[in-house]
């Protein structure tokens, strides 16, 4: 099952950018720039619980947007 997770930044400047190294490290993908997919819940939680984690459970594939090209039409 795939989990993706949202996470309150931290108010110290030391732990919001020492986090997403150890989130990196426990094996999450950042999907966006506040979005993380991970496989494993309890290492994430454990590794955010000071930072009011909200967890999401995937049932589809988030992703980028895709521009589709137009179709050529005339009128």
């Amino acid at each position: 099952m795939v989990y993706y997770v949202v996470y309150k930044a931290s108010k110290n400047i030391v732990i919001q950018t020492h986090l997403p190294t150890c989130l990196r490290i426990v094996g999450c993908r950042q999907t966006n720039k506040t979005l993380w997919r991970f496989d494993k819940a309890l290492k994430v939680l454990k590794l955010l619980e000071m930072n009011q984690p909200i967890v999401l459970k995937g049932i589809r594939e988030v992703s980028k947007a895709r521009i589709l090209p137009l179709a050529h039409t005339c009128v």
